[in-house]
């Protein structure tokens, strides 16, 4: 029989009018027998929707320059966890960054979809391979 206390919570908002999100969640899981704790504080996360910088508020989808189908995402995670095995300490944490790229401008009877995605991760120690 395994004994694991187990707790979680959760924070989310959504902002309907620009489609960006958040969410933080903290969770944690002891072990009664052994006292080997489990943590997550932190993980938190973000989503900035698909934005187009150089779209015209007056253009149409018929009159747009080609510039204005440019569009970029973001999306971003940091997440720290905290882990006590035998009386051994162990924290770790690290931040992904998500950017992406597109564009879809029409030329002639043809769609083209180019795209560029970035991915950058930072962590607090160096990591070995």
């Amino acid at each position: 029989m395994q004994q694991d206390i187990i707790s979680n919570a959760t924070l989310s908002k959504r902002w309907d009018e620009s489609g960006n999100s958040l969410n933080i969640n903290y969770s944690r899981t002891q072990n009664l027998k052994t006292g080997n704790i489990q943590e997550v504080l932190p993980s938190v996360s973000f989503n900035k929707s698909q934005t187009y910088p150089f779209k015209s508020a007056t253009s149409t989808t018929r009159d747009q320059a080609w510039y204005e189908y440019i569009g970029y995402n973001y999306s971003g995670q940091f997440r720290n966890t905290r882990n006590k095995i035998d009386d051994e300490l162990k924290i770790r944490g690290g931040i992904q960054h998500n950017i992406g790229v597109s564009a879809s401008p029409k030329l002639g009877y043809f769609n083209i979809s180019p795209s560029f995605r970035y991915v950058e991760k930072w962590y607090k120690k160096k990591l070995k391979e």
